[in-house]
């Protein structure tokens, strides 16, 4: 199989033709915005405006699933083997905080997965970022499941997930469980942050059109406000203790305020993808 080139700068990109040619083959590098291949069949059903730089799975993409796979099985694996129908159903009383957490992860893995898929950089930035990102990913899995399986505790009065022995909080030991989770929400999505925020330094390079542009402003705003709510989140847990409380439930504003976002960036994205279609050639006869 040929190997995809690569740029000086750590950039992958598309060989061959088909579906999986997403640059010119000249790969010029343009200053001005362009609207092009859009109306076309795309690689990723999923992410129709994007053209997809990520020719091939690169090696920080497989450490990234091994990972990944790392982290999952260490929330399986928190559950004991049940020996006999007791333990089972005392094993499916933690099912729902294993969902909770599974999902949080495979929401962190597509928008990991998606950034390579769309920009292909291999460059010496992101790979430093997108180390720091894979260690906080295995850092704070553990504690992410110890945090869902306290609320899912006490919001269902001991019902789901009860602790194996004892409480899960000493007193005070509640005061510095939300900054510690706080400042993990920080983290992550500060990463992921970075990581869009070095994509759009290099705009130029990678040849995005105004679509993709759009849609990478949009990354990056989305990974700002989830980042920020935590900030908000991790001062008022550490700084006023009689705030603690209230710092967990600020975290119910991440629906409402990514939906507002979202609406936002889907009306722009609306208006450029009329143009993009108004402006294209006419098929040929």
């Amino acid at each position: 199989m040929e190997e995809s080139p690569r740029d000086p700068a750590g950039t992958r990109f598309a060989v061959g033709g088909g579906s999986h040619s997403h640059l010119p083959e000249d790969r010029a590098r343009t200053t001005e915005p362009m609207i092009r291949a859009h109306v076309f069949p795309c690689t990723a059903p999923t992410d129709r405006w994007f053209r997809w730089r990520g020719a091939s799975v690169s090696r920080a993409e497989a450490l990234a699933d091994g990972v990944f796979a790392l982290a999952l099985a260490f929330l399986i694996t928190s559950i004991p083997v049940p020996n006999t129908y007791t333990e089972l159903v005392q094993g499916l009383r933690h099912l729902p905080a294993l969902a909770v957490c599974f999902a949080m992860l495979m929401f962190l893995w597509y928008s990991h997965h998606i950034f390579f898929r769309r920009f292909g950089l291999e460059d010496r930035t992101t790979l430093v970022f997108n180390a720091g990102f894979l260690f906080l990913v295995l850092a704070y899995v553990h504690p992410l499941r110890f945090l869902a399986s306290f609320l899912f505790c006490a919001f269902s009065g001991g019902a789901l997930s009860p602790p194996a022995k004892g409480e899960y909080l000493a007193d005070g030991d509640g005061r510095w469980l939300m900054p510690f989770y706080s400042s993990g929400v920080v983290a992550v999505f500060a990463m992921l942050l970075l990581m869009h925020c070095h994509a759009w330094r290099r705009r130029k390079e990678l040849q995005l059109d105004e679509i993709e542009e759009h849609l990478l402003r949009d990354a990056i705003g989305s990974h700002a406000i989830s980042s920020g709510l935590g900030l908000v989140s991790l001062v008022m847990s550490a700084a006023t203790p009689s705030l603690t409380s209230w710092s967990g439930w600020i975290y119910c504003a991440m629906g409402p305020l990514h939906a507002w976002h979202g609406s936002r960036s889907a009306r722009r994205l609306l208006r450029l993808t009329a143009a993009a279609t108004a402006a294209a050639p006419p098929p040929p006869p």
